[in-house]
């Protein structure tokens, strides 16, 4: 699985390297920054209710952070806790390979929302009673190279991505940013299933 992820973000001109400096996710990526200028472009996508924002936040004060969160509820937390700071901008929207409207996926976890229908395997993972559908909404659309052309965004230091399965579509969303080089950092959740052992 290493492998083929190594192979797929090659396509897209980018290497992995081992880092023997910090140990959380967020202390390697300050680490990886510390060169940058001070105030770094974040774009949040699946920002839930901005924890994560306030994490980067704290991180990178000067930052101006993109938070993306679709569904509603989230969506007022994530404003709410938020809110205070001009340079955390919430915006109402999932990230899609085009923009328009999709059905959105709320389950029984909120964190575990998704645009795409739960895997028969997925409670494997999260366990039961988490993943379970309640109701599908229509939320809005927008591909990052469409919303970095109308917000006029000059680079993404960090695309922070947690899509809850969705994260190919958001890579795919951003193939003219990535093919001029304005994205320097991704840090995503990836969750893999291994096949069951068969006799």
């Amino acid at each position: 699985m290493k492998k083929l992820i190594k192979k797929f973000f090659a396509l897209l001109g980018f290497e992995f390297s081992r880092i023997n400096r910090p140990t959380d996710v967020f202390g390697i990526q300050k680490y990886l920054t510390k060169d940058f200028d001070a105030k770094l472009t974040i774009f949040d996508i699946g920002a839930y209710d901005g924890r994560t924002a306030l994490k980067y936040k704290n991180l990178f004060p000067e930052s101006r952070i993109f938070s993306f969160e679709p569904f509603p509820d989230s969506f007022s937390k994530l404003v709410k806790n938020t809110s205070s700071f001009d340079n955390i901008i919430a915006v109402n929207k999932a990230i899609g390979k085009e923009d328009g409207y999709a059905k959105f996926n709320s389950n029984n976890f909120a964190p575990t929302n998704s645009l795409l229908d739960t895997h028969e395997s997925g409670s494997k993972i999260w366990g039961e009673n988490l993943l379970e559908t309640n109701k599908t909404i229509d939320v809005e659309l927008q591909t990052i190279d469409s919303f970095v052309e109308t917000h006029s965004v000059k680079k993404i230091d960090i695309l922070k991505i947690d899509a809850q399965g969705a994260e190919y579509m958001v890579l795919e969303s951003a193939k003219k940013s990535f093919n001029r080089s304005i994205v320097n950092i991704i840090y995503t959740e990836i969750i893999t299933l291994l096949p069951t052992k068969v006799n």
